[in-house]
């Protein structure tokens, strides 16, 4: 139902960046404003993150026998929930002007809540993305644009690594994966932005952070997770 309903949400706002983007002229190139050129920019946004995995069942325990130590860390299921994040990229037009490459490396961390054995516990998510994008119109006000990119993050779970069977520390799991969405840009001025975003991403968690001196152990089998996100923000264009 909650898969459900994160699609209805995204789509209705798909459907309003649709009705903006054909109210703004369509294809028609706006005279009154020009796009810049180049740009580099500094962006801060609000994404709403989901963390789903049949592995994350919210009732099992991952234990792990190479280190000297044992370890064993809960595996909770976690709720979508929204966070905060910023970015800094560069953005150059094509020489035919309606067409725009990008690159851009963003940081994104929420707060989640998360359960094991129907137990409330506070869980967060850390993530940093390298993302290319390709921007269509680009000598418009409104650019729908597509993305994909490389992501690592790091899954905390308080008190969620066990010591002979006693909470001894948070259980920090970590992994890499890709993200690829699409959205649409929207110029205010020349300086100022504002965007939405829909993406697909999926990360496998592939180690835990051990409390020994906090060197990282393997994790065989992984946890691999997939989720549609989502996210609005503004940007600010940095020169002239």
């Amino acid at each position: 139902m909650k898969k459900k309903s994160l699609l209805i949400v995204s789509m209705f706002l798909l459907f309003l960046c649709v009705r903006a983007f054909a109210a703004s002229g369509g294809m028609k190139i706006r005279e009154d404003f020009i796009a810049p050129k180049n740009d580099f920019y500094i962006s801060f946004h609000l994404p709403h993150n989901r963390i789903d995995s049949g592995s994350l069942d919210g009732q099992s325990t991952y234990f792990s026998p190479q280190s000297t130590a044992p370890i064993t860390t809960l595996v909770p299921s976690v709720n979508g929930a929204f966070g905060y994040g910023g970015a800094v990229g560069i953005k150059g037009q094509f020489p035919n002007e309606r067409y725009a490459m990008g690159v851009e490396l963003a940081f994104a961390r929420s707060q989640h809540d998360a359960f094991w054995m129907r137990q409330k516990m506070d869980a967060s998510l850390d993530s940093l993305s390298l993302n290319l994008y390709l921007y269509l119109w680009a000598d418009r006000r409104l650019q729908p644009f597509v993305s994909v990119g490389i992501t690592t993050a790091e899954l905390k779970l308080q008190n969620g690594l066990l010591n002979a069977g006693i909470p001894a520390d948070d259980a920090r799991y970590r992994g890499a994966g890709w993200n690829m969405g699409g959205g649409f840009l929207y110029y205010l001025n020349r300086y100022l932005a504002v965007h939405s975003k829909c993406f697909y991403q999926n990360i496998r968690l592939s180690s835990i952070r051990n409390f020994e001196g906090g060197n990282n152990v393997m994790m065989d089998p992984t946890i691999n997770t997939c989720s549609i996100n989502f996210e609005v923000g503004f940007s600010l264009r940095v020169g002239r």
